[in-house]
């Protein structure tokens, strides 16, 4: 968690770092704010390397400071790091990619990933093209995986239209466009089922899902929600983003009540076991109601490969 990360690299990291760069006889100080600078910007692993590392070359250039002065380390000023000390030394942040996350939009969904840095969570954004024809277009480096999680979540909406209020000539009719943002970047695996469902239903029905709430979990043709993998790392990405809500599968509760008070407490959580209590959770205005406006789509045609009819 931050908190560990933060105790160790003051009571470790620092010190340690401190001295293999010559300056354990210098007035050397890092501010509470400038770790926490180093942690949330600069490194995004489960693990420590990557934060000793940051810390080791805010040192250097420290020592290299102190030597180009030419006097002695003991009488040279104090310093004291402040985050924007950290980002002169470090450069512009190397994860600010949140631009997702504030505020509400239609037909965006927040979803959460772990991965080899730990956890993350994606922004998923799907935009209706009135084609003339339905049809599922996704691009942004996706994996089968979640290829075939896209298609399985329009196939269980398809089955579903009345229950969620969606205009059945708007899926008959206009295209698809599901985007997962940095696009480079290659995206896979069993847990964005809900998330992508929601983006849809979002688009379809014109109404923006429930703000500063992220999600993960699988979704069967049926609305299942299955178990997933990388909790702890998920719930502390979401909190790392100002998030206030997370909905994670029933079939998870065990592994979540043991995750550290200091966690649990800091975030709302949602169970669900099928995907209508993650709608009555995103889409609380809407629930149960036959007459949304459905979002009238821009005329044209998207591209991308043709993956449903």
């Amino acid at each position: 968690t931050e908190e560990e990360k933060m105790t160790i690299a003051n009571q470790y990291l620092i010190p340690k770092q401190v001295k293999e760069n010559g300056l354990d006889g210098a007035d050397v100080v890092f501010s509470k704010g400038s770790v926490a600078t180093i942690i949330g910007s600069y490194t995004r692993e489960s693990g420590l390397r990557g934060l000793e590392k940051k810390i080791a070359s805010v040192c250097r250039k420290i020592a290299r400071q102190y030597a180009e002065a030419e006097e002695a380390l003991e009488t040279q000023p104090k310093i004291r790091l402040t985050p924007a000390l950290i980002q002169k030394h470090l450069g512009a942040d190397r994860y600010g990619d949140n631009f997702y996350h504030g505020d509400a939009a239609v037909g965006v969904s927040l979803g959460m990933a772990y991965t080899q840095y730990g956890g993350e969570v994606l922004a998923i954004e799907t935009n209706l093209i009135k084609s003339g024809k339905h049809r599922l277009v996704l691009t942004g480096k996706l994996g089968d995986v979640m290829k075939e999680s896209a298609q399985a979540a329009l196939s269980y909406i398809r089955s579903r239209v009345e229950d969620f209020g969606i205009d059945p000539e708007v899926l008959a009719e206009d295209e698809l466009h599901v985007h997962v943002p940095a696009g480079a970047v290659p995206k896979d695996g069993p847990s964005a089922g809900i998330a992508l469902a929601t983006s849809m239903i979002s688009a379809l029905l014109g109404v923006a899902p429930t703000e500063k709430t992220a999600m993960t979990g699988e979704i069967t043709l049926h609305g299942k929600v299955l178990a997933i993998g990388g909790l702890k790392e998920k719930v502390l990405a979401a909190q790392r983003e100002g998030l206030v809500r997370v909905i994670v599968p029933e079939k998870n509760r065990p592994n979540f009540d043991e995750l550290p008070q200091s966690v649990k407490k800091r975030i709302k959580v949602e169970f669900a076991k099928d995907y209508q209590e993650v709608f009555s959770v995103m889409f609380a205005s809407a629930e149960k109601s036959t007459s949304a406006i459905p979002f009238r789509p821009v005329e044209g045609s998207g591209g991308g490969s043709d993956l449903a009819s």
